[in-house]
């Protein structure tokens, strides 16, 4: 199963996989998908489309866009929002493209994603830093220092 074809997977890329292939046939399928997404509405009483329909994104979207959701059409809106959500995830982890998320295409995009994520820190650690060695005004940036190793003697004379 998902251990032999993805041993570079994480606990909780196991989990993930393990939620979201509902009927344990090694693939997500769109009713798979549906089911964890149904399941995560009961959960939390939301969904993509609550939100959209709904509060503060629904402002949002009528002062942004000058679109605003017709009184009455909220559940048809739901349901349509509810199916992009599905189909934009499932074309997310279909890596090969072929209408079905396997095994092999969850853990492609996992190292994938992973590799991504520790290039960025890479370079905002390294950006980071060079901002601290190059500063002669102020001796410490704040958020630069989440990123960066601390800095063991101050050599900027404060």
């Amino acid at each position: 199963g998902f251990d032999r074809l993805c041993p570079t997977a994480t606990s909780p890329e196991r989990m993930l996989w393990q939620y979201l292939d509902r009927d344990r046939d090694n693939v997500i399928s769109q009713a798979d998908l549906q089911l964890a997404l149904e399941d995560m509405e009961k959960r939390h009483n939301s969904s993509v489309a609550k939100m959209i329909t709904q509060g503060l994104a629904r402002e949002e979207m009528r002062q942004q866009l000058g679109f605003d959701i017709p009184p009455g059409t909220e559940n048809q809106m739901a349901t349509w929002l509810d199916w992009i959500a599905e189909e934009a995830v499932i074309s997310f982890l279909d890596v090969d493209g072929d209408g079905i998320v396997s095994i092999e295409d969850f853990c492609q995009l996992g190292t994938q994603l992973k590799g991504q994520a520790g290039h960025l820190v890479d370079l905002a650690q390294s950006f980071s830093e060079d901002i601290l060695k190059s500063s002669s005004v102020c001796p410490r940036y704040g958020a630069f220092y989440v990123v960066a190793q601390p800095r063991t003697d101050d050599t900027y004379g404060i």
